[in-house]
């Protein structure tokens, strides 16, 4: 194990060096994906508290885009420290019981982190977390975003075009989890 982190460590400090180090003026922009995977995003965590340790700097300032689905939409924009604290304290909480699981529950620890905060007060990085529209069949694609998309005139894409507040930051846990198959369906205003 001690070798899987130590190559972990060996390409964060690569990554520091070859990519944080660019020409500020350069034309790059850096995306940071991060997945899906529940209580597996325990991973996710302690490889994006690598990346800040290898780079000395926060992962929203280390990156221009930051895109999350499922667990990975937690992350976005979140200090690792509480995403650390909320992985392995309360994963057991978060998880228990059975399906569908408690959405009131993981609301409140997210707000303990994020608190009221919008996601279009943040203005960098650019944050996209996936969505599903799920009061239609078949379900849509949404991007929840901190961002007003370009204009697209030719696109295959069906976005919602309803109105709607923007919501927490992230969503809250019902919505932006795998957990969302896991958690009682809920509206968003709008």
């Amino acid at each position: 194990m001690n070798e899987v982190v130590e190559n972990m460590l060996v390409v964060c400090r690569d990554f520091h060096c070859n990519i944080l180090d660019r020409d500020p003026n350069d034309r790059f922009e850096k995306l940071l994906c991060l997945d899906g995977g529940g209580s597996r995003g325990i991973v996710e965590v302690q490889l994006l508290a690598a990346i800040e340790r290898a780079s000395d700097k926060r992962i929203i300032d280390c990156f221009d885009w930051i895109a999350g689905t499922s667990a990975g939409a937690v992350n976005t924009g979140a200090c690792i420290t509480e995403m650390r604290k909320l992985f392995f304290s309360c994963t057991r909480e978060l998880f228990a019981g059975s399906k569908p699981y408690n959405g009131e529950r993981t609301e409140g620890l997210l707000k303990g982190i994020y608190g009221e905060r919008k996601m279009m007060e943040i203005e960098k990085p650019r944050i996209m977390i996936t969505g599903a529209l799920s009061n239609r069949a078949p379900p849509a694609l949404h991007f929840f975003r901190n961002f007003k998309p370009p204009a697209m005139s030719s696109s295959r894409i069906v976005s919602f075009n309803g109105r709607y507040d923007h919501p927490p930051c992230p969503p809250d846990g019902k919505l932006c989890c795998t957990w969302s198959t896991l958690y009682p369906h809920r509206r968003l205003s709008g």
